[in-house]
């Protein structure tokens, strides 16, 4: 289907859930952390566990996990 997109493919955070996050003290700041985190985590879910493994030791060597 021509243009048709994973939600997660614009990594875009929601009114709804900024609010949510919001009004529980996340700060602003945060939140593209979080979100990239959160697309980390549900990529690394797929892996084996020695491809991720491998793939979270690089993350943390690069300081990003």
């Amino acid at each position: 289907m021509l243009g048709a997109r994973h939600s997660a493919a614009d990594a875009a955070l929601d009114e709804d859930k900024e609010f949510f996050l919001r009004s529980r003290g996340v700060r602003r700041e945060y939140l593209p952390q979080l979100l990239m985190l959160s697309l980390a985590d549900q990529y690394l879910s797929s892996l084996t566990e020695s491809s991720r493994g491998f793939v979270e030791a690089v993350l943390r060597s690069l300081a990003i996990f």
